[in-house]
């Protein structure tokens, strides 16, 4: 099913934590690009506050207020990326759904190259050029690229920054985490089955308040416990089913 790349549209899911200080620059700058990219004729924009202690909420509900594009969804209580990310793909509406985070990190160029880069395949996938984290976070970063394309036998160049997918396919991709991992195993289990990703680079800056809480031990152990069911799951069992093919699973045809 290809796109009319004169005429996409646009979910933009946007998780947020604490993000008081740069949520609503972070909308401003979707607003800002897509306003400027010609070929997508319609957008979204699904704010999750995801349990926010701080004004989080608060402004979400007034952007929502002052645009019909926008609309604020709360979690209760903290449950995780992965989570906000699975709800706001149930609530969208357009035919590509993205996800940028609320800490103002992804600047415009960039930006504008993810929405230039919509409809050109199946999966737009971002990957760092530059940024700002410390040493550590960039180091375990590249442990884990290293590490899941050598388990899965891909060339990836990032798989846990924002992206952009087909609605249809994620609404047929299971997820199963609501970890910071959670991106992984979605682009793991699409590309394994044979479709299309084009990817984009990003000149990261990091968030300007706040601190991440990515690389804690209990994310690190659901990792393991992902790629260990990834693992088995399309490196084992798929594979030993007749004509096993892990695109079989979805029915709809790959871009080229």
């Amino acid at each position: 099913m290809k796109s009319n790349l004169q005429n996409k549209t646009l979910s933009i899911i946007v998780p947020c934590l604490n993000e008081q200080g740069d949520l609503e620059k972070t909308i401003n700058t979707i607003t800002s690009v897509i306003a400027g990219a010609q070929d997508i004729s319609d957008f979204e924009i699904l704010i999750f506050d995801d349990g926010s202690q701080d004004q989080t909420a608060a402004i979400a509900d007034q952007l929502a207020r002052d645009h019909k594009y926008i609309r604020a969804i709360h979690n209760p209580q903290t449950m995780g990326l992965g989570h906000s990310y699975r709800e706001g793909v149930k609530l969208a509406k357009m035919e590509y759904v993205g996800w940028l985070p609320g800490k103002n990190s992804v600047p415009e160029e960039t930006l504008t190259r993810m929405f230039d880069a919509v409809g050109q395949a199946d999966v737009v996938l971002v990957y760092i050029l530059s940024e700002s984290r410390g040493y550590f976070r960039r180091l375990i970063s590249r442990v884990f690229t290293l590490l899941m394309n050598l388990i899965f036998g891909m060339r990836i160049k990032y798989f846990n920054g924002p992206c952009i997918h087909r609605r249809d396919l994620l609404n047929q991709t299971p997820m199963t985490t609501n970890g910071f991992a959670f991106m992984a195993e979605i682009n793991i289990r699409l590309i394994k089955a044979g479709f299309g990703f084009v990817e984009v680079g990003l000149h990261n800056r990091d968030r300007t308040q706040g601190n991440s809480s990515a690389f804690v031990f209990r994310n690190f152990l659901r990792v393991l416990n992902l790629i260990s069911k990834l693992f088995w799951e399309i490196q084992v069992k798929d594979r030993l089913k007749p004509e096993s093919s892990y695109r079989r699973r979805y029915p709809v045809e790959a871009n080229g």
